[in-house]
């Protein structure tokens, strides 16, 4: 897909970014309108992108007395989950769709979790949900993480919180990581990074003397294969379906039933038959396949350069699922997932203790079950913090 570009301050400006940030997309209105003309103009023509323009255009129709009644008889209630990183669009056309309905929203989301603000969330509308009408539950309990972990990642916002485990704390600060120390630790482990330059190169070191892999989400260059980015979240989950549909680990196969709900948003017709997958299926064919179905324009370079990058091992087992647990990743790679040890290496020596900051802290704390080993580098601030986090 081409992108529209703007000048702007020595740099060009993609739609990409007016999607992500409600605030640039104010300033260049003209831009917006621009584009939301041309996406119409593809919607006619049967070519539907997932973009801001969706969200005005649901709006649109939400107002419309025929969609009133259609849909307040065949909806009481919609859920949305992670609700946190919900941009400001989003948010728009929930409040449109709260306001013109009769159907009850429930979102889920914890605020401090939010670490996707680079893409566009708005955890401040989050939080401010309660000024719009909205009944706040909170949930206290955690039934993943020992009692000390959850103490410590909620004393990052409030060092007032009472202490409530009466056990050894599980979380602590370390000075270095070796072998030993990795193959001493029991069960499954995570290394979370606050890049991936860092998380190779630990792999590198480590990688012939302790079992672990090395997994990352997909990083094609954003200006040449923007399309890809537009439409990320089906294109990831299409791979995972392909990757996982004949898993040869009957527990981690992925059947048809899990991704339908997710390609219905794109085209309620569609049907099985359509995404059908043989030995002798590749992965450009089926995905090439799949966005006709589905009505998503995506150049054949992308899908090539896809293919070649989940060839290399550290890209495939990010949607590939293996019994191999010990992994090395981002932070922002590891939300939603899980393990018993957690080592977390802050050596940003730009970090400042910043909301972030303390929310990236707090989702790699939360990712534990058992242990957390903190190890700090090339900042003292960020040093100082989490001695004074730990007292």
């Amino acid at each position: 897909m081409e992108s529209i570009y703007v000048k702007t301050i020595g740099r060009y400006l993609t739609v990409n970014e007016l999607v992500r940030f409600y605030d640039i997309y104010q300033n260049y209105q003209k831009v917006g309108n621009q584009y939301y003309n041309e996406w119409l103009e593809k919607l006619k023509n049967n070519e539907y992108e997932i973009s801001f323009p969706s969200y005005f255009f649901a709006s649109y129709i939400v107002k419309m007395e025929i969609f009133k009644n259609w849909f307040n008889n065949k909806y009481n209630t919609i859920y949305i989950d992670e609700a946190q990183d919900l941009n400001y669009f989003q948010h728009y056309f929930f409040d449109i769709l709260k306001k013109y309905t009769n159907v009850n929203i429930v979102m889920v989301g914890d605020a401090n979790q939010s670490i996707y603000q680079f893409r566009g969330a708005r955890p401040e509308l989050f939080r401010k949900l309660i000024e719009k009408g909205y009944f706040e539950y909170k949930i206290d309990v955690s039934v993943r993480c020992h009692p000390s972990i959850i103490y410590y990642a909620n004393r990052i916002f409030d060092k007032s919180i009472t202490k409530k485990f009466n056990t050894d704390s599980k979380v602590q600060m370390i000075d270095y990581i070796d072998k030993e120390f990795l193959n001493s630790l029991p069960n499954n482990t995570f290394i979370l990074t606050e890049s991936n330059k860092k998380a190779q190169e630990i792999y590198e070191l480590y990688k012939q003397d302790f079992d672990i892999i090395y997994t990352k989400k997909l990083d094609l260059d954003n200006k040449r294969y923007n399309d890809y980015y537009l439409n990320s979240d089906i294109l990831d989950e299409l791979l995972k379906y392909y990757l996982n549909y004949d898993n040869v680990l009957d527990k981690y196969k992925y059947p048809f039933e899990k991704i339908e709900p997710l390609l219905h948003n794109c085209n309620t017709k569609i049907k099985q038959k359509e995404f059908q997958i043989d030995k002798n299926t590749n992965l450009v064919e089926f995905l090439s396949n799949s966005c006709n179905v589905l009505g998503i324009q995506i150049s054949l370079e992308t899908l090539k350069e896809i293919q070649s990058k989940i060839e290399d091992e550290k890209y495939k087992y990010n949607y590939y699922i293996v019994e191999k647990q010990n992994r090395i990743m981002t932070i922002h790679s590891s939300k939603g997932l899980e393990n018993d040890n957690v080592i977390i290496i802050l050596d940003n020596k730009y970090n400042t203790i910043n909301d972030e900051f303390k929310n990236k802290l707090f989702v790699a704390i939360t990712r534990a079950k058992n242990n957390v080993y903190i190890l700090c580098e090339n900042n003292n601030e960020i040093s100082e913090f989490i001695n004074n986090l730990l007292k």
